[in-house]
């Protein structure tokens, strides 16, 4: 059993060295090393009454708190509306430097693709995965203009979203519940109002068909107006939109 006296209260000239003792002074604290302690009183004077003070220890405080990363306003945001589900501190704190110009992040929400852990940044112009690790980096994106639905399955407190692009399939998986249902709906809200966009011509005689293709049209248009895809890609993109006619 540890035992703990508070030895007699130095005095000038005859002080006891901390060295005969083991033990290691800590702002007035002597603390034993050798299954002894001895409390010696502050060099401070002591209140009235002779009760000696001492150095209060408690929790201690974080610097860093969840959803609180002052990256910029949009990711601020998106991360504190995701809530503690999200843990991808680097990546947040990277996510800028793989957005595109006047592109705008909307949700978070954190999720394994590709055998790894990462971000899932929803903004208005795609869906991205992004991975940020000590020694390399993984970025998946999905256009919106790619994306032909999403799917969201959950269980009690996980889910995987699926997102169905250019004919392919990408499952993200172990989002939680919350977070990823949110940002599902977020998505199809924006799919279907990118589907909508052009109104259908007064005489209404335009096939269902040619008023898709004239809605994906004008989104490509408006990512080439805003830079988020560079000319070639304006050019890959509507030739492959007219061919599917």
């Amino acid at each position: 059993m540890t035992e703990t006296v508070r030895a007699p209260r130095p005095v000038a000239g005859n002080l006891v060295p901390a060295e005969a003792r083991g033990v290691q002074l800590l702002d007035g604290l002597l603390v034993g090393l050798g299954g002894r302690h001895v409390l010696l009183p502050q060099a401070h004077s002591s209140p009235p009454g002779g009760r000696d003070r001492r150095i209060a220890s408690g929790p201690r405080q974080k610097g860093w708190g969840m959803g609180k990363y002052n990256v910029r306003p949009d990711i601020d945001a998106a991360a504190e509306k995701a809530g503690p589900a999200i843990g991808s501190r680097r990546e947040i704190e990277n996510l800028p430097s793989v957005l595109w110009a006047g592109e705008q992040v909307d949700m978070l929400a954190s999720g394994i693709y590709g055998g790894g852990n990462g971000l899932v940044a929803l903004t208005n112009m795609r869906l991205v995965f992004f991975r940020h690790g000590m020694m390399s980096q993984k970025l998946e994106d999905f256009p919106l203009i790619n994306v032909s639905s999403v799917q969201w399955s959950a269980g009690i407190l996980m889910g995987t979203l699926s997102v169905f692009s250019s004919g392919n399939r990408a499952d993200i998986k172990s989002v939680a519940k919350a977070p990823g249902e949110a940002l599902s709906g977020r998505l199809r809200m924006l799919l279907a109002t990118a589907n909508t966009q052009v109104a259908p011509p007064a005489w209404g005689g335009m096939p269902a068909g040619a008023q898709d293709v004239a809605s994906r049209l004008a989104t490509l248009d408006q990512l080439r107006v805003a830079g988020a895809i560079t000319d070639t890609e304006y050019q890959e993109h509507r030739t492959a939109i007219l061919n599917s006619i």
